[in-house]
C-alpha cells in the first residue's frame, strides 16, 4: 500500500512514497558513479549573521531569501549552502558530542582560485583554524559564525593521488605552505563582488556515533564505496572513484546522543544525481533495503527525496532539472523554488 508523506516531516504532505512491497524483492541497483554532494543546508540561530559570512567572506550569492531562510550559491546555482531559522531561531548550539556536521567542504577549481579565497578571508579579517596538505588536496579550515566547520579546498589532479596497496587513497595530514598558496592569489579582492563561479560542494564530513553503523547506511544502503578507513574512528566513502564525498568520524561523538531537534547545525546534506533515472534507482535501493523515506517534493529546480541516516541526520537525494527550466522571480535574479507534491511511487513503478 502506498504511504502518504507525513505533513510535519520534510517533503510535500500530498506526495506519495513507495514501499518495499512495491519492489517485489527486485535486485538493488548500484549507485550511479556520477553521484556527488550538491549542497549543505544548515539550521541557524541568527540568519543575517550567518548569511553575511557565506556572502561576504566566502563570496556566495544569495539566490533566494525570505525572513526565515536564505539560499546561496556560486555561478548561478540554486544553492550550495542553505540556511534556515524554521526551528532554531535564537537557539543555543548543540552539545559538541552530538552527531552532526564536522565540516562542509567547498571545492575550488584551481590553486589560484583557492589562493584568492584565502585572500578574501584575510581582507575581511576572518581567521583560519588550520590548513593541511592531504596529498589528494590542499585544504583550509575555519568555522562560520555559529561554529559550523567549513573546509575550502582544491583537488590535485587525480593521477597524482597516492594509493595504498589495497587501492584506497592514502590521505595524509601534512603541513600546507600557506604563504606559497597566498602568493598565487590573482588580483585585488573586491568583497562586494561574488567569489569564484566554479565553487561547489566537494564533500561533507560528519561526526557520527558509530562508524560501523555509518557504513551500514552510506555503503550498504546508499551504495557508496569505501575509499579509506582509520580503524573504527573514521571512514571515507565516494562514488566514481573520488577520494571522498562522505566522511564520517567519531573523534568527538562516539556514542553521542542526537542533538535536540531545534538546535542549530545540520538540517540536511544533499546528494545529487546526474539523471532522474539515477535518482529513482537510488530510491529503489533505499526502499528495497528497508530504509524509511521521510518525504519528497518538487522544488521546481529539482526533485528532492528526504530521509535520515543512522544518527537521524537529514539526508536529501535529488536531481536537478535543466537550468533553463528553473522558476525565476519577476526580476529574473536568482530562483523561485517551490514545494509541490510528487508521485514518487509512480516514478519507481515506471508509470
Amino acid at each position: 500500500m502506498a504511504v502518504i508523506a507525513h505533513p510535519e516531516r520534510s517533503g510535500h504532505p500530498d506526495s506519495v512514497l513507495p514501499t518495499a512491497e512495491d519492489l517485489g524483492g527486485a535486485a538493488l541497483p548500484p549507485l550511479d558513479p556520477g553521484t556527488e554532494v550538491g549542497h549543505v543546508h544548515l539550521k541557524v540561530s541568527d540568519l543575517e549573521r550567518v548569511e553575511a559570512f557565506y556572502r561576504d567572506a566566502i563570496g556566495l550569492e544569495v539566490q533566494q531569501r525570505d525572513e526565515r531562510s536564505s539560499f546561496l550559491g556560486a555561478g548561478g546555482y540554486h544553492h550550495h549552502i542553505g540556511l534556515n531559522t524554521w526551528f532554531s531561531i535564537g537557539a543555543p548550539p548543540p552539545p559538541p558530542t552530538s552527531p552532526g556536521l564536522y565540516h562542509a567542504a567547498l571545492r575550488y577549481p584551481s590553486r589560484p582560485a583557492l589562493a584568492t579565497a584565502l585572500a578574501r578571508l584575510v581582507a575581511v579579517g576572518w581567521p583560519l583554524e588550520g590548513a593541511s596538505d592531504h596529498a589528494v588536496s590542499e585544504a583550509l579550515y575555519l568555522r562560520d559564525p555559529e561554529g559550523n566547520g567549513v573546509e575550502l579546498y582544491r583537488d590535485r589532479p587525480r593521477e597524482e593521488w597516492p594509493r595504498n596497496p589495497d587501492g584506497t587513497y592514502a590521505l595524509v595530514v601534512d603541513r600546507l605552505d600557506v604563504d606559497s598558496l597566498f602568493a598565487e592569489a590573482t588580483g585585488p579582492v573586491d568583497i562586494g563582488s561574488p567569489g569564484d563561479p566554479g565553487i561547489d560542494v566537494g564533500h561533507v564530513h560528519l561526526q557520527v556515533s558509530d562508524t560501523a553503523r555509518a557504513l551500514r547506511f552510506y555503503r550498504d544502503t546508499l551504495g557508496f564505496d569505501v575509499m579509506g578507513q582509520l580503524g573504527d574512528q573514521a571512514v571515507f566513502l565516494s562514488a566514481g572513484g573520488y577520494h571522498h564525498h562522505i566522511g564520517a568520524n567519531t573523534w568527538q561523538s562516539r556514542g553521542g546522543a542526537a542533538a535536540p531537534p531545534a538546535s542549530p547545525g545540520l538540517f540536511h546534506h544533499a546528494i545529487r544525481f546526474r539523471t532522474l533515472d539515477a535518482l529513482v534507482d537510488a530510491v529503489r535501493r533505499v526502499v528495497g533495503s528497508g530504509w524509511p523515506l521521510e518525504g519528497v517534493s518538487d522544488h521546481g529546480v529539482s526533485i528532492a527525496v528526504y530521509l535520515r541516516d543512522q544518527d537521524q541526520l537529514g539526508v536529501e537525494l535529488y536531481w536537478d532539472r535543466p537550468r533553463e527550466e528553473w522558476p525565476r522571480p519577476p526580476d529574473g535574479h536568482g530562483v523561485a523554488m517551490i514545494r509541490d507534491p510528487v508521485d514518487l511511487r509512480g516514478l519507481v513503478l515506471g508509470r
